[in-house]
C-alpha cells in the first residue's frame, strides 16, 4: 500500500490569492497564518471588502489581519495578473 505525505511548504515573501471562491482564500490564509509569508494579496475583491472581513468569512481570527492587502481593481484574470505584477513592484518582492 502507498502512502502520502503532504510536502512542507516553502517560505515565501508573499502570496497571492484571486478571487473566486471562499476555499482559495482560507487556503491562502493558511500559510500565512504559520507565518511561512510576509503578506497576502487578494486580488479581485469587491470594493468595499475590508481584511476584516475576509478573516471573519473564513472563520479565522483576526491574527494575520495586519498581513492582508486588497486588490479591488481587477475584474478578470488578466486584470488580477496586472495589479499583482503592480503590487509585488511596488513591495520589492523578488522572484
Amino acid at each position: 500500500m502507498t502512502q502520502y505525505t503532504e510536502a512542507a511548504s516553502p517560505s515565501a515573501d508573499a502570496i497571492v490569492v484571486l478571487t473566486g471562491g471562499s476555499e482559495r482564500v482560507k487556503k491562502a490564509l493558511e500559510p500565512a497564518r504559520r507565518g511561512r509569508a510576509g503578506r497576502l494579496l487578494i486580488s479581485g475583491v469587491h470594493p468595499e471588502t475590508t481584511p476584516k472581513q475576509i478573516v471573519r468569512r473564513t472563520e479565522r481570527s483576526g491574527a494575520v489581519r495586519c498581513c492582508i492587502d486588497l486588490d479591488r481593481n481587477a475584474n478578470n484574470t488578466l486584470e488580477n495578473a496586472a495589479e499583482t505584477a503592480k503590487w509585488v513592484r511596488s513591495n520589492g518582492f523578488r522572484a
